[in-house]
């Protein structure tokens, strides 16, 4: 199972330059009730997952409302996470997690 990571972690992980704040988030949720992936971009993720958990996040994650963060990368521009968000999502639910 992959590490369950807050956004500071993430950014920390995935910062290429200390000197760069990176505020975009692409992010992979799973919902082991639905056995579904979701995939989404967001440039608060803590936000996003508990929108996503308490049913507000859309109607494809509210009817499986017990999500988990698995998959994070960061970006600088929310143009760069959208094209990064489709670009997994063209892939099959069984490669979504083949990064």
């Amino acid at each position: 199972m992959l590490h369950k990571a807050t956004s500071i972690e993430v950014a920390f992980l995935f910062s290429t330059n200390p000197k760069i704040v990176m505020k975009y988030f692409v992010y992979i949720l799973y919902s082991e009730k639905c056995d579904r992936y979701y995939v989404g971009h967001s440039d608060n993720l803590d936000r996003r997952f508990d929108e996503h958990n308490s049913g507000r996040g859309g109607k494809y994650t509210a009817r499986c409302k017990q999500w988990e963060l698995v998959y994070t990368e960061c970006y600088e521009s929310r143009g760069s996470a959208v094209e990064r968000e489709f670009e997994i999502k063209k892939r099959r639910a069984g490669n979504i997690l083949k990064i």
